[in-house]
């Protein structure tokens, strides 16, 4: 993302670089990638945007056991039109506002899965998306089913 390379090229050890560097940290070689698959191409992006120095930082807090295993997450700026769509009594207006104000749910208060790195970008989003962020707390994901799954259900329907 353009806003890392920026980020990082002020202060390769600031938080908002660790964390924005910290999803490609395994581009760096020293923690495994687990199932996340990453191109050498993106790889290589990480690396124009100065992410190597603060991969250094992200596998040293793993290694000690430092990392507060918070996920943060940078806050973009909403929609333009984020007012009109989450002020809308249209039901076509209320599906888009939500989607409008997913970007900034790791502001919600209720969200234990995120925090936003830059808190600032939050109060654009705080007069429109409290109702919003509430129903994205209550959505429901449904995982894969694992690759065996056959070997279990072959006498299915």
């Amino acid at each position: 993302p353009s806003w890392l390379k920026e980020a990082c090229s002020s202060d390769s050890k600031s938080m908002e670089c660790r964390d924005g560097c910290k999803e490609s940290a395994c581009c760096g070689g020293k923690i495994g990638c687990g199932e996340v698959v990453i191109s050498a191409d993106i790889c290589g992006q990480y690396v124009v945007d100065g992410c190597m120095d603060a991969w250094e930082s992200v596998a040293s807090e793993e290694e000690r056991g430092e990392s507060d295993g918070v996920n943060r997450v940078r806050i973009v700026d909403p929609p333009a039109n984020i007012m009109s769509l989450c002020k809308s009594a249209l039901v076509k207006d209320e599906l888009a506002c939500i989607e409008a104000c997913r970007p900034g749910y790791c502001c919600y208060d209720g969200n234990d899965d995120c925090e936003p790195s830059n808190k600032d970008a939050c109060n654009a989003y705080h007069g429109y998306c409290s109702n919003p962020w509430h129903e994205i707390s209550l959505e429901v994901t449904i995982p894969a089913p694992s690759a065996d799954i056959d070997v279990y259900c072959q006498g299915g329907i």
